[in-house]
């Protein structure tokens, strides 16, 4: 239930920022808002702008688990 409903609720949740704040206001609105959250998790977690791999460590080593 919670699968199907998310496409009906991001539909609504769109349209009613464009019926606020209009269709070019909804888009930058968005945009603006994926960029802080992706700052945000880059600022939550450091060790991810460092990562090079997201292979578990033993496999980086040429260990077997």
């Amino acid at each position: 239930l919670a699968i199907s409903a998310s496409n009906e609720l991001g539909e609504m949740q769109s349209g009613l920022a464009a019926g606020l704040l209009g269709a070019t206001g909804a888009v930058v609105f968005g945009g603006a808002g994926a960029i802080m959250i992706v700052i945000l998790w880059a600022w939550l977690f450091p060790e991810l702008r460092n990562a090079r791999t997201f292979a578990p460590h033993y496999r980086q080593r040429g260990e077997e688990p």
